[in-house]
């Protein structure tokens, strides 16, 4: 599960909720959270948001440019299909 949220000071966060290893036994573990300086989500004005991860980076994109990111290497969900 991943999402992208905004918050009330126009802030981006993106998210989402790893696959851990507990005793042996798979599960969700907590929020992988990255988010942005205030501002950069303004209302009456589109902004096109990208979450990428790939295993090592989990970056947050706001109209093409790295707003935000951190270092990760957690196991993410199995998914069948795209997520659109």
């Amino acid at each position: 599960m991943a999402g992208i949220d905004v918050g009330t000071d126009g802030r981006l966060r993106g998210w989402f909720i790893p696959w851990v290893n507990d005793k042996g036994q798979e599960k969700p573990g907590g929020r992988v959270l990255v988010e942005s300086e205030p501002g950069l989500a303004v209302e009456g004005r589109w902004t096109r948001v990208k979450l990428e991860y790939d295993r090592a980076d989990l970056v947050l994109h706001a109209d093409g440019i790295p707003v935000a990111s951190r270092d990760e290497t957690v196991a993410v969900w199995h998914v069948e299909k795209p997520l659109y």
